[in-house]
């Protein structure tokens, strides 16, 4: 499957019928790429984020009422939905190498006596003596 809303039409539909409805397991999984894939490049609340957030909101009501429905004919189906992480929109950045080296620390980063690991919007800084 191609990522993005198009993969992940596809893949709903490929769950509701083979998963769900022909082969139904003990455990199942729908990881869903979007809106994550999306608002990697489009801002929050964004025309693309939006869409987004409506497509998948659609195939989770696809994948719920397929569920009804299974549940109807008397399966016991346990449906939980998640997210992974969010997102935020960030207005101003810091370069941290260049904050370090500006601020006096660049020697002791270039020797490794001071380093730094970032993720997301934050970063941890590690100082050996």
């Amino acid at each position: 499957m191609a990522p993005g809303l198009d993969g992940d039409v596809a893949m709903a539909g490929l769950f509701c019928q083979e998963v769900l409805r022909e082969n139904p397991r003990a455990i199942s999984v729908l990881w869903f790429g979007d809106p994550d894939l999306t608002m990697h490049n489009a801002q929050i609340g964004s025309p693309a984020h939006m869409a987004a957030l409506t497509r998948i909101d659609a195939l989770v009501g696809d994948v719920a009422a397929t569920i009804d429905a299974e549940r109807a004919k008397g399966d016991d189906i346990l449906f939980m939905v998640g997210s992974d992480h969010g997102h935020e929109t960030v207005g101003y950045g810091i370069n941290v190498a260049g904050w370090l080296d500006e601020n006096g620390f660049g020697k002791l980063r270039e020797t490794g006596q001071m380093s730094f690991a970032t993720q997301g919007t934050a970063a941890l800084l590690y100082w050996r003596s």
